[in-house]
């Protein structure tokens, strides 16, 4: 009975070593494949099974070692073959699982990743470039956001004193479009107000100019029924229908001293049948 008891005690144990030694063996099986995602997969599994494995926790190592290394090699061969956008795309990979890992590569797969991340700052130099001189600054500051994770924590002073380039010309047109901003055109006034808001440069009247455009618009609607044989029950819900589906347009706002006159016509019938 006592041999009974221990055995059954035991079985739990068994069955946990088992699951892992099976787990860390399909591991294997990828990591030696090449097949570096599964490999991780099952690495990973493994050590959340039994977080005291260190060959689970080594395995899990080596495959996360494989992995940002097969990813750094296409990305060199996708800047090399002349497609910097995918590159910066594949090293933006990287760099976002490296950081949910909390895993940092060492020897040749660190300076490879130096390297690549070295090329993304140039190519995000030529699209500040091209930004600039086409007058379209915020299209180079989606591309300096977008990417800010790869260079965050390597070589985040060389991302900034390149980023503050095309914020200088972002401002510079924000101060030109403040110039041709007039009364009347409270609308205009409002897309240089966002604009400017993405360089920092607070427009002081926003107050006004949300007065302005209440103006333009309706707080509800006004609707006039002309609805043969609409039964007064379904006249209410049809109303409270209405005035919520306004409120989803561009022309409501809570503030507007107007409502929108609204004549509605038709004739409306039901028809109701059963069969036993």
């Amino acid at each position: 009975m006592r041999g009974l008891i221990l055995s059954l005690a035991l079985f739990p144990a068994i069955l946990l070593l088992t699951g892992c030694t099976s787990l860390k063996g399909k591991a294997k099986d990828f990591l030696d494949a090449g097949a570096y995602e599964q490999a991780l997969e099952y690495y990973q599994r493994a050590v959340d099974k039994d977080p005291t494995d260190a060959e689970a926790r080594s395995g899990l190592n080596l495959a996360r070692t494989k992995y940002v290394d097969k990813k750094l090699i296409e990305t060199r061969m996708a800047r090399l073959g002349g497609n910097s956008q995918n590159a910066m795309d594949l090293l933006l990979d990287v760099v976002q699982k490296e950081k949910a890992w909390q895993f940092a590569p060492a020897g040749q797969v660190s300076g490879t990743q130096e390297e690549e991340t070295a090329e993304g700052l140039r190519f995000l130099e030529a699209k500040s470039q091209q930004a600039i001189a086409s007058d379209r600054p915020l299209v180079g500051l989606y591309f300096y956001k977008h990417y800010q994770p790869v260079f965050e924590s390597s070589i985040p002073g060389a991302y900034s004193q390149s980023l503050k380039k095309v914020q200088a010309k972002g401002k510079t047109q924000c101060q030109k479009l403040a110039k041709l901003r007039e009364k009347g055109r409270p609308y205009f006034s409002q897309f240089v107000a966002r604009v400017c808001g993405v360089w920092g440069q607070e427009q002081k009247d926003l107050a006004v100019i949300n007065t302005e455009i209440a103006k333009t618009l309706f707080n509800s609607v006004s609707a006039k029924y002309m609805i043969e044989h609409l039964e007064p029950g379904l006249r209410s819900e049809l109303d409270a229908l209405i005035q919520e589906s306004f409120r989803q347009t561009p022309w409501h706002n809570s503030n507007a001293a107007k409502k929108l006159p609204l004549g509605i016509t038709g004739t409306f019938n039901r028809q109701h049948s059963e069969q036993v």
